[in-house]
């Protein structure tokens, strides 16, 4: 058992430390709206009151390709997001898959998050997925967030 634990530890140490992590920016969103699917209205606006949302941004200097590591929320899951470095003009973009999107400016620390997946796709086949509901009223509710992010 306890060599097991050991094991168990190592495993999970050495997994931790497969590349480094520092945390560059902590972003938090200020104002979200979006469209939601009424099934007697249709499309119809959707300004609503929510809980903020806290992206971290992390350096990651020892990976080869991905500079920078998006996380959802506070804390770390297995969907962190993997950015390239900023552009020359100081942009950093991360493309979230499923529609969604994360741009940063890095002069003024503004983002935007925008999720465009639930109304465009829907019944657009996808073999690999069954994510694209065949309705609009199956479907998720497109939104956009926009924050400021402070430099750690």
């Amino acid at each position: 058992m306890k060599k097991l634990i050991v094991s168990l530890l190592a495993t999970v140490s050495f997994q931790a430390v497969a590349y480094e992590k520092i945390l560059a920016y902590e972003c938090q969103s200020t104002a979200r709206v979006g469209f939601v699917y009424d099934a007697a209205q249709g499309w119809i606006p959707n300004i609503t009151k929510f809980k903020p949302v806290i992206y971290k941004i992390f350096a990651t200097p020892t990976r080869k390709n991905n500079k920078y590591e998006l996380q959802l929320g506070d804390k770390a899951t297995l969907s962190d997001i993997d950015c390239d470095d900023f552009s020359p003009n100081g942009l950093l973009y991360c493309d979230i898959g499923l529609g969604g999107h994360f741009k940063l400016n890095k002069a003024n620390l503004r983002f935007v998050h925008s999720f465009d997946h639930g109304y465009f796709n829907v019944g657009v086949p996808n073999q690999k997925l069954a994510l694209h509901p065949t309705t609009d009223a199956e479907s998720l509710s497109p939104t956009q967030q926009i924050g400021l992010c402070v430099k750690k």
